[in-house]
């Protein structure tokens, strides 16, 4: 991994953060108390598959883990940078979120339920994380 004062953005990294932990990217530094090792050159999705009906339960929406936190990001989580993000996640339209899961490719192979899942998940999930970053970071 490249050490986060050779990026061009650092002052992204509260937002690649903030994404992870909206969509619970296990794949790219997961919560410690998961016990996975952090996949430094990733991305993108893991092939591991975490996509069922069961992601919009009440359980999932709530997770108060943080994913994306790399400990050499530390210095670079500003609040103010995040809260701009936590703004931009709460003023996510939902119809955007509808539109980006209908265009799944179907070679993914995600059948309706899992998608309808997916859609409640995030729309239910932005505001969650938006409203509560201080405390979960």
């Amino acid at each position: 991994m490249a050490e986060p004062e050779q990026l061009d953005n650092p002052q992204d990294i509260p937002r690649l953060v903030l994404f992870d932990t909206w969509v619970r990217n296990r794949d790219r530094h997961a919560p410690p108390e998961l016990n996975r090792k952090p996949n430094y050159g990733n991305v993108f999705f893991s092939a591991e598959s975490a996509l069922t009906r069961r992601i919009s339960q009440i359980g999932e929406v709530r997770d108060p883990k943080i994913y994306g936190r790399f400990p050499q990001f530390a210095p670079y989580l500003d609040p103010r940078q995040l809260a701009r993000a936590a703004e931009d996640l709460q003023r996510l339209d939902p119809n955007l979120i509808a539109r980006v899961v209908a265009a799944i490719p179907a070679d993914w192979d995600i059948d309706i339920e899992v998608r309808d899942a997916l859609r409640d998940f995030l729309v239910r999930r932005a505001p969650f994380v938006a409203e509560n970053w201080k405390s979960l970071l």
